[in-house]
Parts: C-alpha cells; sequence; structure tokens
C-alpha cells in the first residue's frame, strides 16, 4: 500500500474532497514521483556504497546530512531488540 491509499484509509474524510478520477491521477503521479526519488537516492548511494567497499574496511560506514558527511569506524557492538516497543 503506498502512502497515498494509507493516508486516505486513515482520513476518509478527505475523499469527499476528491472525485474517484482526481483520486486515481494523485496516486498515479505520487507513484511515478516515489519511483523517481528511490531511483535517485539508490543512484547516488552507490557511489558511496563502491567507494567505501574500494577504500576502507567493511566496518566503515558514513552518515551524510544537507551540511556535512562524516566517515565512522566501529570498534565494538552490540544489538539488541530486547527493549522495542511494538
Amino acid at each position: 500500500m503506498n502512502l497515498i491509499n494509507k493516508f486516505l484509509k486513515e482520513n476518509p474524510e478527505v475523499k469527499k474532497y476528491f472525485n474517484e478520477d482526481q483520486l486515481e491521477y494523485l496516486e498515479k503521479t505520487f507513484n511515478i514521483w516515489m519511483n523517481q526519488r528511490m531511483k535517485t537516492f539508490s543512484f547516488c548511494a552507490e557511489f558511496m556504497i563502491e567507494y567505501l567497499a574500494k577504500n576502507h574496511h567493511p566496518h566503515t560506514k558514513c552518515i551524510i546530512d544537507s551540511t556535512s558527511s562524516e566517515l565512522l569506524e566501529g570498534q565494538e557492538s552490540y544489538h539488541t531488540h530486547k527493549f522495542l516497543v511494538n
């Protein structure tokens, strides 16, 4: 289920403002937009993944935001799901 359908399911009162053709167009346009975003993200991410693979060991990570990037090296790690709340 895409985000448009999820939103409409959780907010059924919104549907009354759109006819079926408009809802179909909105869903189609949204899906195209999301697919383009995912392809762009994947395309960009692969450059960094390749760089890390060729230049650093497998425990190296990179965090990138809109103003900086940080290269991290894990020394010790422990993972648990014991305290996750559903």
